[in-house]
């Protein structure tokens, strides 16, 4: 043996290594879009529990595919693409778009070949630069019904071209996908967004869809871009003895119509188009406080309120929301120490110990400000008084006009920090809050409220949920007649509790909350009573 063929044998060797990895690769993947791709539609039923999609994701993250051989590394990374888009949406599943799973395209993160990469940063820095191939838009499928239909098959180096002007042709022939009715054309927004791409091979769109169409376009018609479906390509399998599907009135199987409500939460974002609309209603009671180091019992106050948020979605890519808060509430007191006296919140009447009202009103804005980390989302609310005295009135100097104590009464503004971790059947919620409480009239002191919540959940069954909290609460106050400059620090306070929650459609979620507070410091020391219900559309 020569000296050149001594150093080509190292070469020789790498190659052999990945290419043996590329065709087991591509053989396990072709299984498993044969027996789970129908019509360009994914069974996502079966593979809802799929040991097949673990194994590939397992060599995607170890394989280096830039050893391969430039038209190994173009198939194998096609592959790769739709493996992904398919695994995070079984990961989610039920789900009614891909859009629904925050930060799917351009936030999530996947480990390919050791890297941590976004799907954006696979198709946009990786694979269309490297190719320049506009014919990878008909073959890289994003889950969603508009996408041109993924096939039932791997992409093969050495069958690649062959598939590739298949697809293409397939694509630009089909009259969903490219629609002409008389003079009125209508093209897929993928033209829109990558116009670039298929300028490269002809001078404008509808040229290039013409070089494969057998009924060609008229080079002169007028076209436009209609809506993208970004509805998810499921196939509807009614056999299924785990399916998650429902039935119309016909007794006919339906693809799911929403997104998985049981992973939804306070930092959740919707896609645009969509709303949400929850009722959250809360007794808190208590029959002891503790003020300046002193515990005083022997009475009961009750606090009741009716917090209803409405939530839009504004965006397509799910990162910017608007909502609006309404919050009802009563209060009551009683100079004994009976559980019966809560009824005391619910009797309105606005006297010196009942209160009743439209407490606040405000403005939402809820947004996913990292594209980088879509698992942190920051809420802020800005919130207005309604109700005159809200903090209650004494009387005046004949007795007369005393009120008791509703809500605060001064401008709210609420900002909430959000990071949630979803592990396949549980999830861990964190929050922390900084809610400023500011103080607009003479001599009225500002508070600045600092909770801190953390939030297991787990889900036993697929509409069913439980979990814990525990949350420490620190009050900063800013009095302009006191001592210090005005700053104390005017209570804390922790509390812990549990809940649990039932999907009771794809749309609507009823909720049980139960709280208490296991210590405080110039706090009340009481427990809270909670239910809710969330409808999202």
């Amino acid at each position: 043996m020569n000296k050149i063929n001594l150093l080509l044998l190292p070469f020789l060797f790498v190659y052999t290594f990945f290419s043996q990895d590329l065709d087991s690769f591509l053989d396990q993947s072709n299984n498993f879009f044969i027996h789970n791709v129908t019509d360009g539609k994914v069974d996502y039923n079966s593979i809802k529990e799929s040991s097949e999609l673990p194994v590939l994701m397992n060599t995607i993250s170890t394989l280096q595919f830039s050893e391969l051989k430039e038209n190994d590394q173009k198939a194998y990374l096609i592959n790769v693409y739709n493996l992904l888009v398919i695994n995070k949406i079984r990961e989610n599943w039920p789900i009614a778009s891909p859009m629904d799973i925050s930060g799917f395209f351009e936030g999530v993160k996947h480990n390919i070949a050791g890297k941590k990469w976004t799907l954006n940063h696979l198709e946009n820095e990786i694979i269309r630069p490297r190719f320049k191939d506009p014919r990878l838009h008909f073959v890289l499928v994003c889950g969603a019904k508009d996408c041109p239909p993924i096939i039932n098959e791997a992409y093969y180096p050495l069958t690649l071209e062959l598939q590739l002007d298949e697809q293409t042709k397939s694509a630009l022939n089909n009259p969903n996908f490219i629609k002409v009715e008389g003079e009125v054309v209508q093209i897929s927004e993928i033209f829109k967004w990558y116009t670039a791409d298929f300028k490269l091979k002809a001078k404008n769109e509808l040229a290039y869809i013409n070089s494969y169409r057998t009924n060609k376009i008229d080079p002169k018609a007028k076209y436009d871009y209609y809506s993208y479906d970004w509805s998810v390509n499921a196939a509807v399998n009614s056999g299924s003895s785990n399916s998650d599907l429902t039935m119309n009135s016909k007794g006919e199987a339906q693809e799911p119509s929403e997104f998985n409500l049981q992973t939804y939460n306070a930092g959740s974002l919707l896609r645009k188009g969509k709303f949400d609309v929850s009722l959250f209603n809360s007794i808190y009671t208590q029959s002891k406080s503790q003020w300046m180091g002193t515990t005083f019992d022997g009475f009961r106050e009750t606090f009741y309120s009716s917090l209803l948020q409405f939530t839009y979605g504004t965006s397509k890519n799910a990162r910017f929301n608007l909502g609006f808060d309404l919050k009802f509430g009563g209060s009551g007191k009683s100079s004994v120490d009976d559980f019966s006296k809560i009824t005391r919140a619910f009797e309105f009447k606005n006297d010196d110990s009942t209160r009743v009202g439209l407490s606040y009103a405000g403005p939402r804005v809820k947004i996913q400000p990292l594209k980088s980390e879509p698992n942190f989302t920051i809420q802020s609310s800005l919130l207005f008084p309604t109700i005159n005295s809200g903090e209650g009135r004494v009387a005046d100097s004949n007795g007369n006009g005393a009120l008791y104590f509703l809500e605060w009464n001064r401008v709210q503004w609420w900002t909430q920090f959000f990071y949630v971790r979803d592990f396949k059947k549980s999830q861990l919620f964190l929050e922390v809050d900084v809610w400023y409480r500011i103080g607009y009239k003479e001599n009225q002191a500002s508070a600045v409220d600092l909770p801190v919540t953390a939030i297991y959940s787990y889900f036993p069954t697929s509409k069913t949920t439980v979990y814990g909290l525990v949350s420490h609460v620190t009050r900063n106050q800013y009095n302009p007649n006191s001592y210090n400059d005005g700053i104390t620090t005017a209570a804390n306070f922790s509390t812990a509790g549990l809940g649990l929650k039932y999907q009771m459609t794809s749309k609507i979620n009823l909720e049980l909350l139960y709280t208490k507070f296991l210590r405080g410091t110039n706090s009340g020391l009481g427990n809270t009573f909670n239910i809710g219900i969330r409808y999202v559309h």
